[in-house]
């Protein structure tokens, strides 16, 4: 089987589960690449770390793809929990800490980003 027929199945596969889904919206997304380079330069996107030098490594696409994996398993919860349900004391805990902590690096991101300070 070659690249473009596990892609075509694939595709048939997943077509209907995500169809509505924003990243499989088309199917020449830019998610599918046809080698395992990642495209563009490396001085290309913003320093928003420390420091006066931007990275080489694609951290944003990393982190990306880590929080499109936190957003669909936090909606999945979402779904399947009722307003009345009991849960335990740590569940409460650590998704009241994974909410502090993504709202931590949402404020410091987003203020980088809107005063232009990368």
């Amino acid at each position: 089987m070659n690249r473009k027929e596990l892609r075509d199945l694939i595709y048939e596969e997943i077509s209907g589960i995500l169809q509505d889904d924003a990243l499989f919206k088309g199917r020449d997304h830019p998610g599918v690449l046809d080698t395992h380079e990642i495209p563009g330069d490396v001085d290309t996107g913003r320093n928003l770390s420390y420091g006066p030098t931007k990275a080489t490594d694609s951290e944003g696409r990393m982190t990306k793809k880590h929080l499109y994996h936190i957003s669909r398993k936090a909606q999945s919860l979402h779904d399947i929990l009722d307003d009345d349900d009991d849960l335990p004391e740590w569940v409460q805990s650590k998704i009241a800490r994974a909410a502090e902590k993504i709202q931590t690096v949402y404020d410091y991101l987003d203020h980088k980003i809107k005063t232009g300070n990368y």
